[in-house]
């Protein structure tokens, strides 16, 4: 089976996958995707998609409700997993800070941090890994709010710890599949 998520690995909507495969004691090839549309076409008719639909702090993910409303689709589970984010910089100190790289839900979620950062321009990225990308390819000034996971897997001169706007922050995603068509009307 084909498993239809958000990607790149290393997201929030990779590691829900993972945990409700673990907990559904199911066996599916993870399929990434970059966008809700992608990952809405990409659902064979015996796979599966995921889609994030609901933050703790930011609210609904309208691209999903949107998605989940227009299109012929069941809903064949959920999962809800913790997120927290890191604050990572090529830079020395919180004012050095020129350029901020934060996904578009991400940005909701950690608006304490970034209204201590009033001189960095917020720069809106597609993914969490993108906002990591942009930072390891970055320059002096650069910094990236990032999943807490990849803290440990990235090193800079400024690393921050759990900068979401609460410690217990959770995304809930929906499991959902497609309805056949129905020859007979």
């Amino acid at each position: 089976m084909k498993f239809s998520v958000l990607g790149p690995a290393g997201t929030f909507a990779d590691a829900a996958a993972h945990q409700y495969l673990s907990t559904t004691h199911q066996t599916a090839t993870i399929d990434y995707h970059a966008t809700f549309e992608q990952v809405y076409q990409a659902v064979a008719p015996d796979g599966i998609g995921l889609l994030p639909i609901e933050n703790q702090l930011d609210g609904f993910v309208m691209a999903t409700l949107q998605r989940l409303q227009s299109e012929a689709v069941t809903i064949i589970g959920e999962t809800t997993i913790p997120v927290n984010f890191g604050l990572a910089a090529q830079a020395d100190s919180l004012s050095a800070i020129k350029r901020v790289y934060v996904q578009f839900k991400t940005e909701g979620q950690c608006q304490n941090l970034l209204s201590s950062l009033p001189n960095a321009e917020i720069i809106t990225t597609s993914s969490n890994m993108v906002s990591v990308e942009k930072l390891q390819h970055g320059k002096p000034g650069d910094a990236a709010i990032i999943p807490q996971s990849q803290m440990a897997l990235n090193a800079f001169p400024l690393m921050r710890d759990n900068v979401a706007d609460q410690l217990d922050n959770f995304t809930r995603f929906t499991i959902f599949k497609k309805i056949a068509n129905n020859p007979g009307g």
